[in-house]
């Protein structure tokens, strides 16, 4: 009996912080590049995990693709 083969998939993953005022702009522009947004949010401004801050004048989004499709 033959081994069954796997297909393997590439997702390439971009993470972008940017200023508000961009925000329209990016997500036009990821969305014509095929990308398919998992995270949208304020952008955090602490490290402090328990009280965490957040500014609201940037965001920050991460968006995956598949390549080779």
């Amino acid at each position: 009996m033959p081994k069954k083969r796997h297909k393997k998939t590439i997702i390439e993953r971009v993470e972008i912080v940017d200023r508000m005022e961009v925000r329209a702009a990016t997500f036009d522009r990821l969305h014509k590049e095929g990308y398919r947004v998992t995270h949208s949010g304020p952008c955090p401004a602490g490290r402090n995990e328990e009280w965490q801050m957040v500014d609201l004048n940037w965001f920050k989004v991460i968006a995956e693709r598949e390549v080779g499709k």
